[in-house]
């Protein structure tokens, strides 16, 4: 064996059939007391409990047999939230070790994933290794409010796949791929998808050993939301090889559509998640795919490209939506008639390419840029700039606040914390 940093998390988390994982809310009554004047009296009142949280972090693989319940206490409750991801750490055990792709395998229907007659200490199946095996019914069974499904190298859809979620649903991959002809739909109030929800912690030795690329395939995905972040790197499909000389090739989709009720969001990668994610992505984040892609919203705009500040990481202004099959066309559209009051962001950047390229929507870039076409191959795109449709780089002469966040309670604008 050779090296392996400290405290890396290995091996495989197996939840067996028959199993419960149960953090359900709950519900009953209390009495409040209550006055009128002199008079005073017990009220009966019914309570109810939002649902806890379930989290699952495996490196080497996940088989998800297990019932889990997330149920809301009741009607004025909240569903749990569920995350599950994967660390890869175990990048170097010797020249004859082949780490596996990492990617977590979405099916519709609920079914044992794990093999029968395996035990404590077995050495899991090749076939299994670096996969996290989970049931969209099961998840959807439980009753979650909240999904946050991620891998280090792919997300997987086996099949035609219908996942649901009341509050927010998160696809943290760089790779989104799924099986021949799979019509796949994704919803919920709140999406975000890409890579750009990874850090180091996350994926310190995935399986690549360069940049990932998209891959042609023939299946379909529809996401629909209120609200729609597309987040750093996002392939349709995925091909890399691994650092044994492994090829990987992983089938795309060929057509994407995202239709949301409100906005559409491109946020770019901070200089930190990219640099994790590949030398050749440093300075700049993409979508690329070699299919269709088509964008429904109030407006679509990348969020603030804020500066480095001292140590704390810049976030890079530069998002590329690609799509570079031969034939692919790249659709906005608007979602209504009236015009949505400008988003508060600035400095971003957008660059849309492929063969054809139709603007019917509300693209905006504050004070920032909007490129449509490849600028180093001038001439290559059918731009068709359509009735109704807004391209503005203005700012309306809002004022935008300008910086950069720093977890979840400092804002960084120029030198001060905020």
């Amino acid at each position: 064996p050779g090296a392996q940093s400290g405290l890396a998390p290995l091996g495989t988390v197996i939840a067996r059939a028959g199993s419960l994982i149960d953090v359900s809310g709950a519900a009953g009554v209390i009495a409040l007391p209550s006055r009128s004047g002199l008079a005073s009296w017990l009220v009966t009142t019914p309570v109810a409990t939002d649902a806890g949280a379930v989290r699952i972090v495996a490196s080497q693989g996940l088989l998800l047999d297990s019932t889990l319940l997330a149920n809301r206490g009741g009607p004025s409750a909240a569903g749990g939230s569920l995350v599950i991801d994967q660390t890869i750490w175990a990048s170097y055990y010797g020249a004859s070790y082949r780490q596996p792709v990492g990617a977590l395998v979405l099916t519709q229907g609920r079914q044992s994933f794990a093999p029968d007659g395996l035990k404590i200490g077995d050495l899991l199946p090749a076939v299994l290794q670096g996969q996290l095996h989970v049931s969209a019914d099961a998840i959807m069974d439980a009753g979650f409010s909240g999904v946050s499904l991620g891998a280090a190298d792919a997300v997987i859809f086996n099949g035609s796949i219908n996942l649901r979620t009341d509050r927010s649903l998160a696809i943290s991959a760089t790779g989104l791929s799924a099986t021949a002809g799979a019509d796949v739909h994704l919803a919920s109030a709140y999406v975000n998808l890409g890579g750009g929800q990874r850090s180091a912690f996350n994926d310190f030795n995935s399986s690549q050993a360069n940049i990932i690329a998209a891959l042609a395939g023939s299946a379909t995905l529809a996401v629909q939301a209120s609200l729609i972040d597309i987040d750093g790197l996002l392939r349709s499909g995925a091909s890399f090889q691994t650092p044994a000389g492994q090829a990987v090739a992983l089938p795309g989709f060929a057509a994407m559509r995202f239709t949301s009720a409100g906005d559409i969001r491109l946020a770019a990668a901070t200089a930190q998640s990219a640099a994790s994610a590949g030398s050749g992505y440093s300075g700049y984040s993409s979508f690329n795919t070699f299919g269709d892609l088509g964008f429904t919203a109030a407006q679509i705009y990348p969020i603030t490209a804020a500066p480095a500040s001292g140590d704390f990481v810049s976030q890079l202004a530069l998002f590329t939506v690609s799509a570079a099959g031969p034939a692919s066309v790249i659709t906005f559209a608007r979602n209504g008639v009236d015009l949505p009051p400008l988003p508060l962001s600035a400095g971003g950047q957008i660059r849309i390419i492929a063969p054809t390229i139709n603007q019917g929507g509300v693209l905006r870039a504050p004070i920032g840029q909007i490129t449509l076409g490849d600028p180093a191959h001038p001439g290559t795109s059918i731009i068709n700039l359509l009735p109704g449709s807004v391209t503005s780089v203005s700012a309306a002469g809002a004022l935008i606040p300008y910086g950069s966040p720093v977890g979840n309670n400092l804002y960084i604008y120029g030198t001060d914390w905020i």
